[in-house]
């Protein structure tokens, strides 16, 4: 195991000389709207729209609200929201960062940060620095994140034509506790004998591997040499599956595993899911007696990047971010595997998987968990962008599972619960030691993809991403006409990497 942090990605940018049209020098009269502050109608207002479509279904995005409705739900978010740039001339979706204009970004940036403090100077009559009202500043991503409920800097921000989107980081209504499991409390329910099969080594095979031909898949290839990125909400420094021993038994071919974190003072914590998905793409084959995960030859690279998996606050979605373009720029990585999410559209996370998505990275992302009525949500963010691969779960009868989401923008299917049992899912790893853990919810489904994706890769690591989708898909349940909410269906691993011995 190779620990460390990750580089810093994100500093204020000092002054540059050359000139780009700032928004400073844009007039009142021109661009400026009025904006009414503390407006309560208009907060009740947006949080009873956002309520309504949420429970309809409605795709939606915060452009759909008017400007004044907008700063009402930066105010709800505690004056927390983002800012997408674009260089003059440039369209609203994420800008290539073309090396060449980086004077230009570094000037641009600057610009709007100067004249903002300008802006919040006047209002507060004394000098204000950007320290202030400035949450982030990314490097990469063409993003400034603030902390204001100042309406002049929101309106001057408003009216510059360098902006692609503004928008609340923080969720502006609370959705009910039982919506959403956290996943990060351990299943303590005794895993059935007849869910495994064990291994002359004692290691276990899931009874969900065999419904994608996964074992099969083993005689061929096991995921060496492919590096899987998972983000998540951290990993256990006591499993040592995934440290001490996780080079041992049939698994010991020097692949790594490193772990890092973009949220919080360290990449470990007590939270189980982060582990409980780790070990379902990359746990060992061992004399432990632990269950074996998908691709129990590859490398993994581990970023706590959030709490939970309900990504609600502005710390979660910026650290999510970062960790998309940290995995992103790693070369040693191949697929990035996500299973957490949001029911709000988000621009900074489609700036992020957008981002990882140019790098050749194939991301996996799940459709959504939860433990009420599932149908009013949909499949959540990221997943639903059309740069993730949305993977939902299904029982052994090919149904949506009882908490999982499912949809138009589901791409696969993962076979992780029994159809006469709710409660016997997909067996993997615990927190802390051998024993077996059921594992559920979309969650297990995004993690068991994308260890597939790692054994079909790794037939030919030379192949790009498109390649490996395609034979993905082109072996999957609905090959050639997707179904309406499981997309191309049930995964085959076999069939898959049977294929990818013919390129």
């Amino acid at each position: 195991m190779k620990f460390k942090h990750l580089p810093l990605f994100l500093i204020l940018f000092s002054c540059g000389k050359e000139q780009t049209e700032s928004i400073s020098t844009l007039t009142q009269s021109q661009s400026i709207p009025k904006l009414e502050s503390n407006n309560l109608n208009t907060q009740q207002h947006v949080e009873h729209t956002i309520r309504q479509w949420l429970d309809d279904g409605k795709v939606w995005q915060w452009s759909d609200f008017s400007k004044d409705e907008l700063f009402a739900a930066i105010e709800l978010s505690d004056g927390e929201f983002a800012v997408g740039l674009k260089l003059r001339g440039e369209s609203d979706s994420l800008p290539i960062q073309d090396l060449s204009k980086r004077n230009e970004w570094e000037n641009l940036r600057e610009e709007i940060l100067k004249s903002l403090e300008d802006t919040l100077t006047v209002e507060m009559g004394r000098e204000v620095r950007r320290e202030e009202f400035v949450l982030e500043v990314d490097l990469h991503l063409p993003i400034i994140s603030f902390n204001s409920k100042s309406p002049a800097l929101v309106a001057k921000l408003m009216g510059s034509s360098h902006v692609r989107y503004i928008e609340p980081l923080n969720d502006i209504i609370d959705l009910q506790v039982s919506r959403t499991e956290s996943g990060c409390t351990p299943n303590y329910d005794v895993v059935q004998s007849n869910d495994y099969t064990v291994t002359g080594t004692g290691a276990k095979i899931s009874w969900h591997w065999n419904y994608h031909n996964v074992p099969q898949a083993w005689g061929i290839r096991q995921g060496m040499g492919i590096g899987v990125g998972v983000i998540d909400a951290g990993v256990s420094s006591n499993q040592y599956l995934l440290f001490q021993q996780f080079n041992s038994g049939y698994s010991n071919v020097g692949r790594a595993h490193e772990t890092t974190y973009t949220t919080g003072y360290s990449a470990y914590t007590p939270c189980n899911h982060g582990n409980a998905m780790a070990g379902l793409i990359a746990a060992p084959w061992s004399n432990y007696g632990n269950a074996i995960g998908g691709a129990h030859k590859a490398s993994l690279y581990t970023v706590h990047a959030a709490d939970d998996v309900y990504l609600n606050t502005s710390s979660e979605k910026l650290a999510v971010k970062n960790a998309y373009v940290y995995l992103g720029n790693k070369s040693s990585v191949k697929i990035i595997s996500m299973s957490m999410g949001t029911p709000f559209y988000s621009s900074v996370l489609l700036d992020a998987v957008a981002y990882a998505n140019s790098t050749g990275k194939l991301l996996f992302a799940a459709a959504g968990t939860s433990t009420f009525i599932t149908s009013g949500l949909g499949v959540i963010y990221p997943a639903a962008f059309y740069e993730c691969q949305a993977v939902t779960g299904v029982n052994d009868q090919d149904q949506t599972c009882q908490v999982c989401h499912d949809g138009t923008e589901v791409d696969f299917t993962i076979v992780m619960e029994r159809s006469w049992d709710v409660n016997r899912k997909a067996v993997g790893i615990n927190q802390y030691n051998d024993w077996p853990q059921y594992i559920g919810g979309s969650s297990a489904a995004t993690a068991s993809a994308a260890a597939i994706a790692a054994i079909v890769w790794s037939v030919k690591p030379t192949l790009t991403k498109f390649q490996v989708l395609w034979i993905l898909r082109y072996t999957a349940q609905f090959p050639i006409l997707p179904d309406s909410e499981h997309g191309y269906g049930r995964l085959n691993a076999l069939s898959a990497v049977q294929l990818a011995q013919q390129y």
